[in-house]
């Protein structure tokens, strides 16, 4: 288990892409491979 400085930077993207992409979106009726295509399309352009 490492400490939280040590997480820090990742805990902050996540965060992020929770806040930017996940959140805002209705995903009820999206498939599995429709996420992971939007989601690449977000991590590139982020």
């Amino acid at each position: 288990m490492g400490c939280s400085p040590d997480n820090s930077m990742c805990e902050g993207f996540f965060e992020t892409i929770k806040n930017e992409f996940f959140y805002p979106n209705d995903w009820k009726y999206t498939t599995c491979d429709d996420f992971i295509t939007e989601l690449e399309k977000y991590l590139i352009w982020f």
